[in-house]
């Protein structure tokens, strides 16, 4: 029922559901995969679509998961609007459309000396060498003064990747330490590229995005920092191999 109830609601195409069966699983399965509303025709829609209904499936049923058996709240229609702004952001991508720049975008490059008020430090770095990485963050919690300290190691094929790895670690550990108003700290200017360039689609980051969906209360900003002031976490995650 939360997943058609969650379609019908805030999803971008307007869907009417009051011909689903939602007390039958099957029947509400059919109409994902193979959506009546769509002409047969529409091929990249009916597709897209089905990327879109299953993501959403695959989160309910974690958040499903998480409240039965952690205790934890999860808002379903903020994570579907993160959804839909992905699959929009996508879908001009493909027709070669320029995104319109967002007005609260600005770029935190030159001001990374003065983080805001309030907000956890959390400096992240990756070591990657021959299909291993290893992630290390370091992070300063404002309220209880505490420092942490944290390194994960795992198999990617490219730095980049191990960046981004890092940054999924580090966006877990966070939620674990209930650290919810974060600046990531890299150097990596390829990961401020990817991460916070107009033209970097979202799309290409999909398997992180999909862990960012679980820690929907979660905000933060990623941040570059020159090498210079980022040397106790990269000898944490060069320590770490």
């Amino acid at each position: 029922m939360a997943r058609v109830k969650v379609i019908w609601f805030a999803s971008k195409w307007n869907l009417r559901v009051d011909g689903v069966l939602i007390a039958n699983g099957l029947e509400s399965a059919r109409w994902i995969f193979d959506p009546p509303h769509i002409h047969v025709l529409e091929k990249e829609l009916r597709q897209e679509f089905q990327r879109f209904a299953s993501v959403l499936i695959d989160k309910v049923w974690q958040a499903r998961n998480a409240s039965i058996h952690e205790g934890k709240c999860f808002n379903p229609y903020r994570t579907l609007n993160v959804i839909n702004n992905i699959f929009l952001e996508f879908s001009n991508s493909k027709r070669g459309e320029i995104l319109r720049p967002d007005s609260s975008y600005s770029d935190t490059c030159t001001c990374w000396l003065c983080p805001a008020t309030r907000r956890h430090w959390v400096f992240v770095n990756a070591a990657f060498k021959n299909g291993h990485s290893a992630a290390g963050v370091v992070a300063w919690d404002h309220v209880t003064g505490s420092y942490y300290f944290a390194y994960r190691c795992g198999f990617v094929d490219s730095s980049l990747k191990a960046e981004l790895f890092a940054l999924k670690i580090t966006l877990k550990f966070c939620h674990s330490k209930y650290l919810m108003d974060v600046d990531l700290y890299v150097e990596s200017q390829e990961v401020m590229t990817t991460t916070k360039s107009l033209l970097a689609h979202v799309w290409s980051l999909w398997p992180l995005c999909l862990h960012i969906f679980t820690f929907s209360a979660l905000s933060f900003n990623v941040i570059w920092i020159p090498k210079t002031a980022n040397r106790s976490v990269h000898e944490l995650a060069s320590w770490a191999f």
